[in-house]
């Protein structure tokens, strides 16, 4: 969609019903005769509207409710919180700890662990919203998203 959020859209449905058989019991001689008489007929006309319905309700899950559970799906997400340490991570820096009770002493000097520390005490946030349509192949999604870090 125009704000980023994966859309998906049902292109195809088919639908098969496979055997139909009619039975109607205690309605009378008459009844029952003429019933058997236009049973191949009623089943003929009842199963593909069976099959339609079936693709109806398959593709409003598809197109409307999946999409309103997409929708809801979060676009950014902070990537220096607590539980997630993606900075330390790369960078396979440990998390620094107070050298002094009055905070870190002399970190003027600008090296990794200095400039990882300071990431992590920015709100950094990762924007991945969908710039185009993803290209779904077979095994295989190509996902071309904004991947843009912001504080």
């Amino acid at each position: 969609t125009n704000s980023g959020t994966p859309l998906v859209q049902s292109t195809y449905c088919h639908a098969e019903v496979g055997y139909v058989d009619l039975n109607v019991k205690n309605t009378g001689v008459i009844t029952d005769f003429f019933i058997n008489s236009f049973k191949a007929f009623i089943i003929a006309n009842f199963k593909p509207m069976v099959e339609e319905r079936m693709c109806n309700m398959i593709k409003k899950v598809v197109d409307r409710d999946m999409n309103n559970i997409l929708s809801t799906m979060p676009l950014q997400i902070r990537i220096n919180e607590n539980s997630i340490d993606v900075i330390g991570e790369t960078f396979g820096v440990p998390r620094m700890r107070q050298l002094s009770r009055f905070g870190n002493v002399n970190t003027k000097n600008i090296t990794l662990l200095n400039f990882v520390h300071h990431l992590r005490q920015r709100n950094l946030i990762l924007d991945y919203r969908l710039i185009r349509d993803p290209i779904i192949a077979y095994g295989a999604i190509d996902m071309l998203t904004s991947g843009e870090i912001s504080w």
